[in-house]
C-alpha cells in the first residue's frame, strides 16, 4: 500500500517546489528587471538585496540555484531520486535552521538590528523562506522511510 502513495508523494512535492520556484525566478527577474529598467511599480533595486553579495555575484548564484532547483523538479517528478535518508536528514536539518535563521533576520531588522543594512532589508529575507522551504520539502521527500 505504501507504493501506491510514492508517486503522489512526489507529484505533491514537486508541484510545491515548482510553485516556490516560480516565486524565486519571479524575484530574480523583478530584480534584474530594476537593474536594467527602473520602475515605480516594483520596490527599488536596493531593497531587493542585503547587499551581503555584490550584485555581479548574486545572479550567477541564483541561476545555479534555479538549475539545481529544476534539475531536482524533474528528478522528483520522474521518480528518478530515490531516497537518501542521510541526505535528507541534512537537507532538513538545514532547511529548518535556515528557515529559524530567517525568522530571526526578520524580527532583528525590525527591532534592536535595524540599523544593520543585512537585517533591515525584508524583502531578500521573505525570498530566502522560499529557499528554506525548498530545502525543507526536499530533505523530507528523500529521507522518507522506506516500506
Amino acid at each position: 500500500m505504501a507504493e501506491t502513495h510514492e508517486p503522489r508523494t512526489g507529484r505533491v512535492a514537486a508541484i510545491a517546489l515548482s510553485a516556490l520556484l516560480l516565486l524565486f525566478i519571479g524575484r530574480v527577474a523583478a530584480q534584474l528587471w530594476q537593474y536594467f529598467w527602473p520602475t515605480d511599480a516594483l520596490p527599488p533595486f536596493a531593497q531587493w538585496q542585503s547587499g551581503s553579495l555584490p550584485y555581479s555575484v548574486l545572479v550567477p548564484a541564483q541561476l545555479v540555484i534555479i538549475a539545481v532547483s529544476l534539475w531536482v523538479i524533474a528528478a522528483i517528478s520522474r521518480g528518478k531520486l530515490g531516497r537518501y535518508r542521510r541526505t535528507g536528514n541534512a537537507l532538513l536539518a538545514l532547511g529548518v535552521v535556515y528557515f529559524a535563521f530567517m525568522i530571526f533576520r526578520l524580527i532583528a531588522g525590525f527591532t534592536f538590528l535595524k540599523d544593520v543594512p543585512f537585517f533591515a532589508a525584508p524583502l531578500p529575507t521573505m525570498f530566502h523562506y522560499v529557499l528554506a522551504t525548498m530545502l525543507i520539502i526536499v530533505g523530507a521527500h528523500l529521507r522518507r522511510a522506506e516500506a
